[in-house]
Protein backbone atom coordinates (compact mmCIF):
# COMPACT_ATOMS: atom_id res chain seq x y z
CA UNK A 1 0.00 0.00 0.00
CA UNK A 2 2.82 2.26 1.10
CA UNK A 3 4.31 1.58 -2.54
CA UNK A 4 1.34 2.04 -4.30
CA UNK A 5 0.49 5.37 -2.36
CA UNK A 6 4.02 6.73 -3.29
CA UNK A 7 3.94 5.56 -7.08
CA UNK A 8 0.32 7.57 -7.17
CA UNK A 9 1.54 10.80 -5.77
CA UNK A 10 4.08 10.78 -8.05
CA UNK A 11 2.50 10.60 -11.10
CA UNK A 12 -0.08 13.54 -9.24
CA UNK A 13 2.99 15.46 -8.91
CA UNK A 14 4.62 15.02 -12.41
CA UNK A 15 1.34 15.53 -14.05
CA UNK A 16 -0.12 18.81 -12.02
CA UNK A 17 2.06 19.68 -9.30
CA UNK A 18 4.63 21.61 -11.70
CA UNK A 19 2.25 23.27 -13.60
CA UNK A 20 0.90 24.33 -10.38
CA UNK A 21 4.12 25.04 -8.76
CA UNK A 22 5.26 27.63 -11.19
CA UNK A 23 1.42 29.26 -11.92
CA UNK A 24 1.55 29.74 -7.85
CA UNK A 25 5.21 31.05 -7.64
CA UNK A 26 4.85 33.31 -10.94
CA UNK A 27 1.45 34.35 -8.92
CA UNK A 28 3.03 35.37 -6.06
CA UNK A 29 5.80 37.27 -7.58
CA UNK A 30 2.98 39.56 -9.21
CA UNK A 31 1.50 40.41 -5.77
CA UNK A 32 5.10 40.49 -4.18
CA UNK A 33 7.67 41.93 -6.60
CA UNK A 34 10.03 42.94 -3.54
CA UNK A 35 10.51 39.62 -2.73
CA UNK A 36 11.85 38.80 -6.45
CA UNK A 37 15.29 38.91 -5.14
CA UNK A 38 15.02 36.58 -2.69
CA UNK A 39 13.09 33.88 -4.63
CA UNK A 40 15.93 33.99 -7.66
CA UNK A 41 18.29 33.47 -5.27
CA UNK A 42 16.81 30.34 -3.41
CA UNK A 43 15.48 28.63 -6.87
CA UNK A 44 19.29 29.67 -8.40
CA UNK A 45 21.26 27.66 -5.54
CA UNK A 46 18.14 24.90 -5.56
CA UNK A 47 19.06 24.58 -9.45
CA UNK A 48 22.82 24.75 -8.87
CA UNK A 49 22.69 22.03 -5.77
CA UNK A 50 20.38 19.79 -7.85
CA UNK A 51 22.41 19.86 -11.17
CA UNK A 52 25.94 19.27 -8.94
CA UNK A 53 24.23 16.49 -6.69
CA UNK A 54 22.69 14.77 -10.87
CA UNK A 55 26.65 15.25 -12.11
CA UNK A 56 28.55 13.75 -9.02
CA UNK A 57 26.11 10.79 -9.01
CA UNK A 58 26.23 9.90 -12.90
CA UNK A 59 28.79 7.44 -13.78
CA UNK A 60 29.17 4.83 -16.74
CA UNK A 61 31.41 1.85 -17.76
CA UNK A 62 31.80 0.74 -21.56
CA UNK A 63 32.40 -3.05 -20.91
CA UNK A 64 33.33 -5.49 -23.74
CA UNK A 65 29.73 -7.13 -24.53
CA UNK A 66 27.66 -4.43 -22.67
CA UNK A 67 27.15 -0.51 -21.39
CA UNK A 68 26.51 0.50 -17.74
CA UNK A 69 24.97 3.59 -16.66
CA UNK A 70 23.89 4.33 -12.79
CA UNK A 71 21.96 7.72 -12.34
CA UNK A 72 20.25 9.22 -9.49
CA UNK A 73 20.90 10.60 -6.19
CA UNK A 74 17.55 9.81 -3.93
CA UNK A 75 16.03 7.28 -6.69
CA UNK A 76 19.30 5.58 -7.70
CA UNK A 77 18.54 4.09 -11.40
CA UNK A 78 21.45 1.60 -13.03
CA UNK A 79 20.99 0.80 -16.86
CA UNK A 80 22.68 -2.78 -17.77
CA UNK A 81 22.74 -2.51 -21.69
CA UNK A 82 23.89 -5.43 -23.57
CA UNK A 83 25.27 -4.36 -27.24
CA UNK A 84 23.03 -6.53 -28.90
CA UNK A 85 19.98 -4.91 -27.90
CA UNK A 86 21.65 -1.29 -28.73
CA UNK A 87 19.49 -0.57 -32.16
CA UNK A 88 20.61 3.27 -32.94
CA UNK A 89 22.96 5.29 -31.56
CA UNK A 90 22.24 8.67 -32.18
CA UNK A 91 24.79 11.59 -31.88
CA UNK A 92 23.35 15.09 -30.58
CA UNK A 93 25.52 18.44 -30.35
CA UNK A 94 23.75 21.08 -29.02
CA UNK A 95 25.06 24.84 -28.74
CA UNK A 96 27.00 24.55 -25.92
CA UNK A 97 28.35 21.38 -26.76
CA UNK A 98 30.12 22.23 -30.16
CA UNK A 99 31.79 25.18 -28.42
CA UNK A 100 33.09 22.90 -26.04
CA UNK A 101 34.02 20.37 -28.50
CA UNK A 102 31.85 17.40 -26.53
CA UNK A 103 28.99 15.39 -28.13
CA UNK A 104 25.61 13.28 -26.48
CA UNK A 105 25.03 9.56 -27.35
CA UNK A 106 21.51 8.43 -27.44
CA UNK A 107 21.03 4.64 -26.86
CA UNK A 108 17.94 3.64 -28.78
CA UNK A 109 16.48 -0.52 -28.19
CA UNK A 110 13.60 -2.44 -29.57
CA UNK A 111 10.71 -2.21 -27.97
CA UNK A 112 10.91 1.43 -26.72
CA UNK A 113 9.43 4.76 -28.44
CA UNK A 114 12.05 7.02 -25.76
CA UNK A 115 15.44 6.62 -25.88
CA UNK A 116 16.78 3.78 -23.39
CA UNK A 117 19.51 5.10 -22.18
CA UNK A 118 22.10 8.50 -22.89
CA UNK A 119 25.96 9.62 -22.01
CA UNK A 120 25.31 13.47 -21.82
CA UNK A 121 28.38 15.97 -22.83
CA UNK A 122 31.34 13.22 -23.42
CA UNK A 123 34.20 13.58 -25.16
CA UNK A 124 33.74 12.36 -29.25
CA UNK A 125 36.36 9.74 -28.43
CA UNK A 126 34.49 8.01 -25.87
CA UNK A 127 31.34 7.82 -28.46
CA UNK A 128 33.92 6.77 -31.12
CA UNK A 129 35.14 4.18 -28.69
CA UNK A 130 31.44 3.08 -27.23
CA UNK A 131 30.54 2.91 -31.72
CA UNK A 132 33.66 0.93 -32.33
CA UNK A 133 32.30 -1.82 -29.14
CA UNK A 134 29.08 -2.36 -30.22
CA UNK A 135 30.35 -3.09 -34.31
CA UNK A 136 32.32 -5.07 -32.85
CA UNK A 137 30.82 -7.02 -30.96
CA UNK A 138 28.37 -7.29 -33.86
CA UNK A 139 30.46 -8.76 -36.47
CA UNK A 140 31.57 -11.54 -33.44
CA UNK A 141 35.14 -9.82 -32.98
CA UNK A 142 35.08 -9.72 -29.13
CA UNK A 143 38.12 -10.01 -27.27
CA UNK A 144 39.93 -10.46 -30.77
CA UNK A 145 38.37 -13.60 -31.36
CA UNK A 146 37.39 -14.77 -34.95
CA UNK A 147 34.24 -13.29 -36.85
CA UNK A 148 31.02 -15.63 -35.84
CA UNK A 149 30.02 -15.92 -39.91
CA UNK A 150 26.31 -17.80 -40.51
CA UNK A 151 25.72 -19.82 -43.81
CA UNK A 152 23.13 -16.48 -44.57
CA UNK A 153 24.80 -15.07 -47.72
CA UNK A 154 25.06 -11.42 -47.85
CA UNK A 155 21.80 -9.71 -49.18
CA UNK A 156 23.63 -8.44 -52.03
CA UNK A 157 25.92 -11.10 -52.71
CA UNK A 158 29.03 -10.12 -51.20
CA UNK A 159 31.45 -11.85 -49.29
CA UNK A 160 31.21 -11.27 -45.89
CA UNK A 161 34.11 -8.74 -44.38
CA UNK A 162 37.14 -10.10 -42.58
CA UNK A 163 37.81 -9.37 -39.42
CA UNK A 164 40.84 -6.06 -40.55
CA UNK A 165 37.99 -5.35 -42.85
CA UNK A 166 35.26 -4.79 -40.16
CA UNK A 167 37.99 -2.95 -37.65
CA UNK A 168 38.71 -0.65 -40.30
CA UNK A 169 35.06 0.09 -41.37
CA UNK A 170 34.54 0.91 -37.83
CA UNK A 171 37.31 2.98 -36.85
CA UNK A 172 36.84 5.06 -40.46
CA UNK A 173 33.05 5.05 -40.75
CA UNK A 174 32.07 5.74 -36.99
CA UNK A 175 33.91 8.95 -36.70
CA UNK A 176 32.60 12.19 -36.62
CA UNK A 177 34.50 13.84 -39.68
CA UNK A 178 31.56 13.22 -42.51
CA UNK A 179 33.24 9.43 -43.98
CA UNK A 180 31.66 8.57 -47.46
CA UNK A 181 30.17 9.74 -50.58
CA UNK A 182 28.45 12.90 -50.01
CA UNK A 183 25.01 12.98 -51.88
CA UNK A 184 23.89 16.75 -50.66
CA UNK A 185 24.81 20.11 -48.49
CA UNK A 186 22.12 22.09 -47.96
CA UNK A 187 23.14 26.30 -48.61
CA UNK A 188 21.54 28.96 -46.35
CA UNK A 189 19.98 29.88 -49.74
CA UNK A 190 18.17 26.47 -49.68
CA UNK A 191 16.94 26.85 -45.93
CA UNK A 192 15.61 30.19 -47.07
CA UNK A 193 13.69 28.36 -49.70
CA UNK A 194 12.62 25.59 -47.29
CA UNK A 195 11.52 28.16 -44.92
CA UNK A 196 9.15 29.62 -47.44
CA UNK A 197 7.82 25.99 -48.20
CA UNK A 198 7.43 25.28 -44.60
CA UNK A 199 3.53 25.95 -43.44
CA UNK A 200 4.77 25.93 -39.62
CA UNK A 201 5.08 30.17 -39.50
CA UNK A 202 1.26 30.22 -40.11
CA UNK A 203 0.89 27.33 -37.59
CA UNK A 204 2.67 29.56 -35.28
CA UNK A 205 0.95 33.11 -35.99
CA UNK A 206 -2.48 31.36 -35.50
CA UNK A 207 -1.76 29.93 -32.20
CA UNK A 208 0.16 33.67 -30.76
CA UNK A 209 -3.03 34.91 -31.95
CA UNK A 210 -5.08 32.92 -29.85
CA UNK A 211 -2.48 32.88 -26.88
CA UNK A 212 -3.09 36.87 -27.04
CA UNK A 213 -6.39 36.80 -26.79
CA UNK A 214 -6.22 34.94 -23.86
CA UNK A 215 -4.12 38.28 -22.46
CA UNK A 216 -6.16 41.41 -20.81
CA UNK A 217 -3.28 43.57 -22.14
CA UNK A 218 -2.46 42.19 -25.67
CA UNK A 219 -6.38 43.01 -25.86
CA UNK A 220 -6.08 46.43 -24.78
CA UNK A 221 -3.19 46.81 -26.78
CA UNK A 222 -4.81 45.23 -30.21
CA UNK A 223 -7.95 47.41 -29.52
CA UNK A 224 -6.33 50.80 -29.02
CA UNK A 225 -4.10 50.19 -32.06
CA UNK A 226 -7.36 49.20 -34.27
CA UNK A 227 -8.70 52.02 -32.86
CA UNK A 228 -5.34 54.19 -34.25
CA UNK A 229 -5.90 52.53 -37.32
CA UNK A 230 -9.93 53.27 -37.97
CA UNK A 231 -8.75 56.67 -37.25
CA UNK A 232 -6.40 56.73 -39.83
CA UNK A 233 -7.80 54.98 -42.50
CA UNK A 234 -11.70 56.36 -42.01
CA UNK A 235 -9.97 60.04 -43.43
CA UNK A 236 -8.25 58.23 -46.31
CA UNK A 237 -9.75 57.36 -49.76
CA UNK A 238 -11.17 54.06 -51.14
CA UNK A 239 -7.27 53.51 -52.50
CA UNK A 240 -5.38 54.62 -49.39
CA UNK A 241 -7.63 52.52 -47.72
CA UNK A 242 -7.14 49.30 -49.99
CA UNK A 243 -3.41 49.80 -49.85
CA UNK A 244 -3.14 50.10 -45.91
CA UNK A 245 -5.47 46.58 -45.89
CA UNK A 246 -2.98 44.91 -48.37
CA UNK A 247 0.34 46.50 -45.83
CA UNK A 248 -1.36 44.50 -42.94
CA UNK A 249 -1.97 41.38 -44.76
CA UNK A 250 1.65 41.39 -46.33
CA UNK A 251 3.09 42.07 -42.95
CA UNK A 252 0.87 38.88 -41.46
CA UNK A 253 2.75 37.14 -44.53
CA UNK A 254 5.93 38.02 -44.25
CA UNK A 255 5.97 37.15 -40.16
CA UNK A 256 4.81 33.80 -41.19
CA UNK A 257 7.29 32.69 -43.77
CA UNK A 258 9.65 34.76 -41.16
CA UNK A 259 8.73 31.94 -38.41
CA UNK A 260 8.81 28.92 -41.14
CA UNK A 261 12.88 30.33 -41.87
CA UNK A 262 13.72 30.73 -38.47
CA UNK A 263 12.63 26.86 -38.21
CA UNK A 264 14.20 25.70 -41.11
CA UNK A 265 17.96 27.34 -39.70
CA UNK A 266 17.12 25.60 -36.72
CA UNK A 267 16.13 22.39 -38.14
CA UNK A 268 18.60 21.76 -41.14
CA UNK A 269 21.66 24.37 -40.41
CA UNK A 270 24.74 23.00 -42.07
CA UNK A 271 22.32 19.59 -43.27
CA UNK A 272 24.93 17.30 -45.13
CA UNK A 273 23.78 13.82 -46.75
CA UNK A 274 26.28 10.76 -46.97
CA UNK A 275 26.18 7.81 -48.40
CA UNK A 276 28.72 5.35 -46.70
CA UNK A 277 28.51 1.58 -48.34
CA UNK A 278 25.07 0.39 -47.41
CA UNK A 279 23.94 2.79 -44.90
CA UNK A 280 22.92 6.43 -45.22
CA UNK A 281 23.84 9.16 -42.76
CA UNK A 282 22.84 12.93 -41.86
CA UNK A 283 24.06 15.44 -40.03
CA UNK A 284 21.93 18.76 -39.33
CA UNK A 285 20.88 21.24 -36.33
CA UNK A 286 21.80 25.07 -35.36
CA UNK A 287 21.47 24.72 -31.51
CA UNK A 288 21.59 20.69 -31.28
CA UNK A 289 23.36 19.18 -34.19
CA UNK A 290 22.34 15.82 -34.53
CA UNK A 291 23.35 12.33 -36.87
CA UNK A 292 20.79 10.23 -38.05
CA UNK A 293 22.32 6.80 -39.79
CA UNK A 294 19.68 3.96 -41.36
CA UNK A 295 20.78 1.17 -43.30
CA UNK A 296 19.14 0.65 -46.76
CA UNK A 297 18.17 -3.00 -46.00
CA UNK A 298 15.76 -1.57 -42.69
CA UNK A 299 13.81 0.55 -45.05
CA UNK A 300 10.72 -0.40 -45.83
CA UNK A 301 9.43 2.61 -47.67
CA UNK A 302 10.19 5.89 -49.42
CA UNK A 303 7.79 8.67 -49.20
CA UNK A 304 7.85 11.62 -51.09
CA UNK A 305 6.12 15.27 -50.68
CA UNK A 306 5.96 18.36 -52.63
CA UNK A 307 4.05 21.22 -52.05
CA UNK A 308 3.14 24.04 -54.23
CA UNK A 309 6.39 26.54 -53.12
CA UNK A 310 8.66 23.20 -53.61
CA UNK A 311 6.85 22.80 -57.38
CA UNK A 312 7.52 26.38 -58.04
CA UNK A 313 11.37 25.27 -56.59
CA UNK A 314 11.23 21.88 -58.32
CA UNK A 315 12.25 20.43 -55.01
CA UNK A 316 10.67 17.57 -52.84
CA UNK A 317 10.60 16.47 -48.83
CA UNK A 318 11.83 12.76 -49.18
CA UNK A 319 11.58 10.39 -45.99
CA UNK A 320 12.88 7.06 -45.38
CA UNK A 321 10.50 4.79 -42.88
CA UNK A 322 12.79 2.13 -40.99
CA UNK A 323 12.06 -0.71 -39.32
CA UNK A 324 12.93 -1.24 -35.57
CA UNK A 325 14.57 -4.36 -33.88
CA UNK A 326 17.97 -5.43 -33.72
CA UNK A 327 20.08 -6.35 -36.08
CA UNK A 328 20.69 -10.48 -36.87
CA UNK A 329 23.73 -12.52 -36.92
CA UNK A 330 23.53 -12.25 -40.59
CA UNK A 331 24.24 -8.70 -41.25
CA UNK A 332 27.46 -8.06 -42.62
CA UNK A 333 27.17 -4.12 -42.35
CA UNK A 334 29.44 -2.42 -40.29
CA UNK A 335 29.11 1.17 -41.96
CA UNK A 336 26.92 2.40 -39.32
CA UNK A 337 23.86 1.01 -36.44
CA UNK A 338 20.21 1.99 -37.39
CA UNK A 339 18.58 4.60 -35.67
CA UNK A 340 16.38 7.25 -36.49
CA UNK A 341 13.97 7.82 -40.24
CA UNK A 342 16.16 9.65 -42.03
CA UNK A 343 14.79 12.74 -43.76
CA UNK A 344 16.25 14.35 -47.24
CA UNK A 345 14.06 17.61 -46.74
CA UNK A 346 15.46 19.23 -49.51
CA UNK A 347 15.91 16.52 -53.29
CA UNK A 348 16.19 17.86 -56.63
CA UNK A 349 15.37 15.32 -59.35
CA UNK A 350 18.53 13.65 -59.45
CA UNK A 351 18.93 13.59 -55.93
CA UNK A 352 15.74 11.98 -55.96
CA UNK A 353 16.50 9.31 -58.03
CA UNK A 354 19.61 8.58 -56.34
CA UNK A 355 18.19 7.81 -53.36
CA UNK A 356 15.30 5.61 -55.20
CA UNK A 357 17.69 3.69 -57.37
CA UNK A 358 20.14 3.13 -53.73
CA UNK A 359 17.07 2.44 -51.70
CA UNK A 360 15.83 -0.71 -53.94
CA UNK A 361 19.37 -1.88 -54.91
CA UNK A 362 18.34 -3.69 -58.45
CA UNK A 363 14.75 -4.28 -57.80
CA UNK A 364 11.95 -1.99 -59.00
CA UNK A 365 13.78 -0.72 -62.32
CA UNK A 366 10.73 -0.10 -63.78
CA UNK A 367 9.30 2.02 -60.43
CA UNK A 368 9.52 5.83 -60.79
CA UNK A 369 9.06 8.12 -57.60
CA UNK A 370 9.15 11.45 -59.01
CA UNK A 371 5.53 12.50 -59.56
CA UNK A 372 6.05 13.70 -63.37
CA UNK A 373 6.66 10.58 -64.54
CA UNK A 374 4.19 9.74 -67.52
CA UNK A 375 4.17 5.67 -67.08
CA UNK A 376 1.76 6.62 -63.66
CA UNK A 377 -1.66 5.14 -64.71
CA UNK A 378 -4.82 6.96 -63.73
CA UNK A 379 -7.25 5.26 -61.29
CA UNK A 380 -11.61 4.94 -62.23
CA UNK A 381 -13.16 8.22 -63.25
CA UNK A 382 -15.39 7.59 -60.76
CA UNK A 383 -12.98 8.48 -58.13
CA UNK A 384 -14.10 12.09 -59.18
CA UNK A 385 -17.53 11.63 -58.10
CA UNK A 386 -16.59 10.30 -54.24
CA UNK A 387 -13.55 13.43 -53.93
CA UNK A 388 -15.89 15.79 -54.49
CA UNK A 389 -18.37 14.47 -52.35
CA UNK A 390 -15.98 13.80 -49.54
CA UNK A 391 -14.65 17.55 -49.60
CA UNK A 392 -18.52 19.20 -50.07
CA UNK A 393 -18.92 17.65 -46.62
CA UNK A 394 -15.76 17.97 -44.99
CA UNK A 395 -14.64 21.49 -46.25
CA UNK A 396 -18.01 22.59 -45.24
CA UNK A 397 -17.61 21.55 -42.00
CA UNK A 398 -14.36 22.83 -41.69
CA UNK A 399 -15.10 26.26 -43.22
CA UNK A 400 -18.04 26.30 -40.32
CA UNK A 401 -15.25 25.50 -37.45
CA UNK A 402 -13.05 28.05 -38.96
CA UNK A 403 -15.58 30.88 -38.95
CA UNK A 404 -17.21 30.13 -35.38
CA UNK A 405 -13.82 30.09 -33.96
CA UNK A 406 -12.77 33.29 -35.45
CA UNK A 407 -15.82 34.91 -34.16
CA UNK A 408 -15.53 33.69 -30.62
CA UNK A 409 -12.19 35.00 -30.59
CA UNK A 410 -13.19 38.41 -31.79
CA UNK A 411 -16.17 38.27 -29.32
CA UNK A 412 -13.06 37.55 -26.65
CA UNK A 413 -11.21 40.60 -27.90
CA UNK A 414 -14.34 43.11 -27.70
CA UNK A 415 -16.03 41.67 -24.83
CA UNK A 416 -19.65 40.22 -24.24
CA UNK A 417 -20.53 42.94 -21.98
CA UNK A 418 -19.93 45.38 -25.26
CA UNK A 419 -22.93 43.87 -27.24
CA UNK A 420 -26.71 44.22 -26.94
CA UNK A 421 -28.81 42.02 -27.66
CA UNK A 422 -30.02 43.10 -30.83
CA UNK A 423 -26.07 42.55 -32.06
CA UNK A 424 -26.70 39.31 -31.12
CA UNK A 425 -29.28 38.71 -32.99
CA UNK A 426 -27.76 40.35 -36.16
CA UNK A 427 -24.62 38.57 -35.70
CA UNK A 428 -26.54 34.63 -35.63
CA UNK A 429 -27.97 36.07 -38.75
CA UNK A 430 -25.10 37.24 -39.77
CA UNK A 431 -23.31 33.71 -39.28
CA UNK A 432 -25.96 31.84 -40.63
CA UNK A 433 -25.76 33.51 -44.29
CA UNK A 434 -21.96 32.99 -43.84
CA UNK A 435 -23.00 29.37 -43.64
CA UNK A 436 -24.84 29.26 -46.36
CA UNK A 437 -22.51 31.34 -48.70
CA UNK A 438 -19.89 29.19 -47.78
CA UNK A 439 -21.78 26.06 -48.39
CA UNK A 440 -22.67 27.37 -52.01
CA UNK A 441 -18.61 27.50 -52.73
CA UNK A 442 -18.10 24.29 -51.43
CA UNK A 443 -21.26 22.86 -53.61
CA UNK A 444 -19.55 24.95 -56.96
CA UNK A 445 -16.24 24.05 -55.92
CA UNK A 446 -16.75 20.51 -54.90
CA UNK A 447 -16.94 18.76 -58.88
CA UNK A 448 -13.28 20.85 -60.07
CA UNK A 449 -11.64 19.99 -56.97
CA UNK A 450 -12.80 16.50 -57.16
CA UNK A 451 -11.55 16.54 -60.89
CA UNK A 452 -8.37 17.98 -59.60
CA UNK A 453 -7.62 15.07 -57.04
CA UNK A 454 -8.46 12.52 -59.73
CA UNK A 455 -5.77 13.90 -62.67
CA UNK A 456 -3.39 13.93 -59.31
CA UNK A 457 -4.39 10.11 -58.34
CA UNK A 458 -2.24 7.06 -60.33
CA UNK A 459 -0.18 4.22 -59.49
CA UNK A 460 2.22 1.77 -61.28
CA UNK A 461 3.65 -1.34 -60.41
CA UNK A 462 6.09 -4.19 -61.92
CA UNK A 463 7.46 -7.47 -61.07
CA UNK A 464 8.98 -5.84 -57.65
CA UNK A 465 6.57 -3.23 -56.33
CA UNK A 466 3.98 -0.93 -56.42
CA UNK A 467 3.83 3.38 -55.92
CA UNK A 468 1.13 5.26 -55.94
CA UNK A 469 0.67 9.19 -56.30
CA UNK A 470 -1.92 11.44 -54.73
CA UNK A 471 -2.46 15.11 -53.40
CA UNK A 472 -4.53 18.07 -54.79
CA UNK A 473 -1.99 21.07 -55.26
CA UNK A 474 0.83 19.31 -54.24
CA UNK A 475 2.02 15.42 -54.63
CA UNK A 476 2.31 12.66 -52.18
CA UNK A 477 4.13 9.77 -53.64
CA UNK A 478 4.38 5.88 -51.70
CA UNK A 479 6.55 3.32 -52.83
CA UNK A 480 7.26 -0.32 -51.12
CA UNK A 481 8.48 -3.50 -52.63
CA UNK A 482 6.25 -6.47 -52.84
CA UNK A 483 8.96 -8.48 -50.77
CA UNK A 484 8.62 -6.13 -47.86
CA UNK A 485 4.58 -6.25 -47.74
CA UNK A 486 3.20 -7.40 -44.30
CA UNK A 487 -0.49 -7.71 -45.35
CA UNK A 488 -2.70 -6.51 -48.45
CA UNK A 489 -6.38 -5.95 -47.96
CA UNK A 490 -8.78 -4.89 -51.24
CA UNK A 491 -11.90 -3.24 -50.03
CA UNK A 492 -15.24 -2.01 -51.85
CA UNK A 493 -17.30 0.78 -50.84
CA UNK A 494 -20.98 0.23 -52.06
CA UNK A 495 -20.38 3.02 -55.09
CA UNK A 496 -17.84 0.60 -55.96
CA UNK A 497 -19.22 -2.77 -55.70
CA UNK A 498 -21.88 -1.17 -58.36
CA UNK A 499 -18.91 -0.57 -60.77
CA UNK A 500 -17.08 -3.36 -60.01
CA UNK A 501 -13.82 -1.38 -58.21
CA UNK A 502 -12.03 -1.35 -55.70
CA UNK A 503 -8.98 0.09 -53.17
CA UNK A 504 -6.01 -1.87 -52.69
CA UNK A 505 -4.18 -1.39 -49.41
CA UNK A 506 -0.22 -2.85 -49.67
CA UNK A 507 0.71 -2.47 -45.71
CA UNK A 508 4.31 -2.59 -44.92
CA UNK A 509 5.63 -2.32 -41.17
CA UNK A 510 5.76 1.06 -41.82
CA UNK A 511 2.50 2.16 -43.29
CA UNK A 512 0.69 1.32 -46.51
CA UNK A 513 0.56 2.12 -50.10
CA UNK A 514 -2.92 2.93 -51.08
CA UNK A 515 -4.73 2.43 -54.31
CA UNK A 516 -8.22 3.50 -54.86
CA UNK A 517 -10.38 2.99 -57.21
CA UNK A 518 -9.03 0.59 -59.28
CA UNK A 519 -10.63 -2.59 -61.28
CA UNK A 520 -11.74 -5.65 -59.06
CA UNK A 521 -9.79 -8.10 -60.84
CA UNK A 522 -6.46 -6.06 -61.05
CA UNK A 523 -6.71 -5.59 -57.60
CA UNK A 524 -7.22 -9.20 -56.47
CA UNK A 525 -4.66 -9.98 -58.64
CA UNK A 526 -2.06 -7.39 -57.25
CA UNK A 527 -2.99 -8.67 -54.15
CA UNK A 528 -2.47 -12.18 -54.75
CA UNK A 529 0.90 -11.41 -56.44
CA UNK A 530 1.78 -9.47 -53.67
CA UNK A 531 1.54 -11.84 -51.04
CA UNK A 532 3.21 -14.27 -53.83
CA UNK A 533 6.42 -12.39 -53.55
CA UNK A 534 6.43 -11.73 -50.00
CA UNK A 535 6.55 -15.75 -49.26
CA UNK A 536 8.64 -16.80 -51.84
CA UNK A 537 11.53 -14.15 -51.71
CA UNK A 538 14.37 -15.41 -49.98
CA UNK A 539 15.65 -11.92 -49.06
CA UNK A 540 14.52 -10.60 -45.57
CA UNK A 541 12.14 -8.12 -45.46
CA UNK A 542 13.69 -6.08 -42.44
Amino acid sequence: MVFFLGTTARKIVDGYGQVAATVGVTAFLVRNPEYAALVITIGSVALLTVAFLRYWCFRFRIDEDRILIREGFLRRTELDLPYERIQGVNIQRRLTERVLGLVTVVLDTPGSIAAEGQLPTVKPEVADRLLERVATHRHGLVAGGPPTVTDAPPESGERPPAAGDVQAAVTDRHSFRGQGRVLQTLTPADLVRMGLAHPRGLFLLVLLAFLGSRSDWVKDTTLKAFGVARSAVGGLGALETTLVATVLVLGCVVLSRAGGVAAAFRNYHRFTLWREGRSYRTRAGLMTEEEVVVKVRKIQMLRLYQNLVQRYFRRYRLETPTIGGSLEDDDYESEGLDADDLEVPWADDALVEEMRSGVFRGEGEQLALLPTDEAFKSVSPYYIRAAALRFLILGWLGGLLVLYVSTWISLVYIGSDALAPEDYIRLSRGLGFAALVWGGVCLVTALPIGWLRWRRHGYMHDDDGIVCRSGLIGYEVEACLFRKTQAVTVKQSPLQRRHGLATLDVETSTGSVTVPYIDHGVACRLRDYALYRAESSGRPWY
